[in-house]
């Protein structure tokens, strides 16, 4: 029985409106055992994802991204470097593979489009951007733990890819998992954004950082503030949550009370940094189609992160636009 069908979710949970977060796929990963394991990896109706040595996808954008047997078999070429079992969809086996370096591109109508831009552009459906990031961010991590960092032996995946295990001292490791807080700091009527100097033309967003060890989220959020823009915090409330697999990233977005007003920026990390009245956050979300489009916001006008970023969803929850009235 699945986890998350639609009917478990509340309609309003902000969590659920951001990219990546509607996963369909049971994982079952507790009943794995390798008889499982090994029939749900040679059953003839699974279905698979294809990505090329890069990260990317390969599929026709017009069609769907899952592939049959026969079809993943040619798009994988003379083999493939990770095979995981994702889990099971309408009792379906899902699969991911990925292709070896050196194959040769996809034929028409297939191409490889990486998933930053695949999630950018829309061109999956939630449901099915929800598996391709849970794909994305194993193969990245599978990709990256070949050895045993006890040894150095090689290490085997087991359980279809919930894990590796070393081949010779036998220590399992499982896939990582980066914790980050993503905040919007507020002080009545002004929202906190930022600006990185990678930012497309024009875009400010909410301050984030990496949870670092022996601090409790909510201390992050007051640490990371500080540190990037000189801003006290106060309260501190969760808000929604983003599986990001840029490469394998849990974003936890939160709201924060802001106990001071003077901003000095770490210029090192921030490109800018500065209060915006609420009506100005309405404005910067008004701009958002044209950046989705690949527009940069005119000279000296913001716009905000795309729709679907936790970013966005702190943003426009803040001033009410799209929560639904109970």
């Amino acid at each position: 029985m699945s986890l998350l069908p639609d009917t478990f979710w509340p309609a309003s949970e902000a969590s659920r409106q951001t990219g990546f977060s509607r996963n369909p796929i049971e994982r079952r990963s507790e009943y794995r055992t390798p008889e499982i394991v090994a029939e749900a990896l040679d059953d003839p109706d699974a279905l698979t994802l294809v990505f090329d040595h890069e990260g990317r996808l390969l599929f026709d954008p017009l069609g769907s991204p899952w592939q049959s047997r026969d079809r993943t078999g040619q798009l994988a070429l003379e083999g493939h470097t990770q095979h995981l079992l994702l889990g099971w969809a309408g009792g379906t086996p899902r699969h991911a593979v990925q292709t070896p370096e050196g194959a040769d591109d996809p034929a028409e109508p297939y191409k490889a489009i990486d998933v930053r831009s695949l999630y950018a552009q829309g061109l999956l459906s939630p449901e099915d951007e929800g598996a391709v990031g849970q794909a994305r961010s194993l193969l990245n991590w599978h990709g990256t733990h070949g050895h045993c960092s006890a040894c150095g032996s090689r290490t085997e995946i087991l359980g279809g890819g919930i894990k590796r295990a070393c081949t010779s001292c036998r220590r399992e490791v499982f896939p990582r998992i980066d914790p980050v807080a993503i905040m919007l700091v507020t002080d009545g009527e002004r929202a906190l954004l930022g600006r990185s100097a990678h930012f497309p033309e024009g875009m400010y967003s909410c301050l984030a950082g990496f949870v670092e060890h022996g601090e409790t989220l909510e201390d992050t959020v007051r640490r990371e503030v500080l540190e990037e823009s000189g801003i006290a915090v106060g309260a501190v409330r969760y808000h929604a949550s983003q599986p990001w697999p840029m490469p394998h990233t849990l974003m936890m977005g939160f709201f924060g009370e802001a106990l001071s007003s003077e901003i000095r920026f770490d210029e090192a990390e921030l490109a800018d940094c500065r209060w915006f009245e609420r009506d100005e956050v309405n404005e910067v979300l008004a701009r958002r189609p044209a950046y989705q489009r690949g527009e940069p916001a005119p000279p000296g006008e913001a716009s905000a992160p795309p729709r679907g970023a936790i970013a966005a969803r702190l943003i426009a929850d803040w001033v009410d636009l799209t929560v639904p009235k109970s």
